[in-house]
Order: structure tokens, then C-alpha cells, then sequence
């Protein structure tokens, strides 16, 4: 009887480094492209954020029956959302929640005051006669987002800027 053959298996050297420098080179053209959407992708999560909170402080207002408000500062780069103590013609405002864009900066908006308040009913309070408003975020690259609201319904619209 013949004795069996010991084979050795696994990778050589050269293979490891070549394979090395095959994933370093698409590395290197992959880091980039990436880099290059980070603004723009921050920009989309940041407006999906705020509509998130425009429309839970919209829901909040509806099921406790209570005006919510959300004050906008365009030089902070802030939003904050209140709990009004009345269904209308709130006078005592708590803080629910304090929120910073990262990154984002919000360019401007047509709510008076700065601001939007939910009304229990889902719909807008807003002394302006045009029926919606809205507000714009932009990026570091100078893209833009829009959130709008319709004053009668209180639906929110987010839509990019050409």
C-alpha cells in the first residue's frame, strides 16, 4: 500500500498581498464617492427628522387636545416643541423637546413668528391668508430641502429644491 500524500492548504504571500491591494485600490475609489453624498444624504435625514416631529407634535395635538407649537430659529439653527395648556389661545407653553440640525442649516420659512402651532383638530393655526407654509433647510453644498405644510389639513410635504 502506497503512503498518502500530506497537502499542504491555504493561501500563499503573494496571493494575501495581492488581494490586499485589490481591496486598498477599490477602497480608494469608493471613499470618495461616498464623501462626496454625505452632505446631501445628512440634508435628507435632517428634513425626514423634522417632518417627523412636525407631524408627531401635529398627532400629539389631535389626541390630547391640546394646541401644540413648534418655534423655529433660523440663527441657531434650532426648533423647539411646546404643549399649549388649551384646545385654543394657549398662555402657558411647557417645553416637550429642544432639537439642533446637525450640519443643516435652516435657511428660511414663512410661518409667522417663526413658528407652527397644531391646532387639536390637525390643522394649522396661522393668521396668513395663503394656506400653507413652509420651511427650507440647505447643506454645506448649498442644496435644498422643503417642508410645507397646507394650514387647513396640517399635511406635511417635503419636496427638493432645484
Amino acid at each position: 500500500m502506497l503512503p498518502k500524500i500530506k497537502t499542504k492548504s491555504g493561501f500563499t504571500l503573494i496571493e494575501l498581498i495581492v488581494t490586499i491591494a485589490i481591496c486598498a485600490i477599490l477602497s480608494s475609489i469608493a471613499v470618495p464617492s461616498i464623501t462626496r453624498l454625505l452632505p446631501m444624504y445628512r440634508l435628507k435625514s435632517e428634513v425626514r427628522k423634522i417632518a417627523s416631529n412636525m407631524n408627531n407634535a401635529r398627532f400629539q395635538a389631535i389626541s390630547t387636545n391640546r394646541e401644540h407649537r413648534i418655534a423655529f430659529s433660523v440663527t441657531n439653527n434650532t426648533y423647539k416643541i411646546f404643549v399649549g395648556n388649551r384646545p385654543k389661545g394657549s398662555d402657558v407653553w411647557t417645553l416637550q423637546g429642544d432639537f439642533s440640525t446637525d450640519k443643516i442649516s435652516i435657511d428660511r420659512n414663512t410661518f409667522t413668528n417663526n413658528e407652527v402651532v397644531f391646532r387639536p383638530n390637525g390643522s394649522v393655526d396661522d393668521d396668513s391668508s395663503t394656506g400653507d407654509g413652509w420651511l427650507v433647510l440647505k447643506n454645506s453644498d448649498n442644496k435644498e430641502y422643503e417642508c410645507r405644510i397646507i394650514f387647513a389639513t396640517g399635511n406635511i410635504h417635503v419636496d427638493a429644491l432645484p
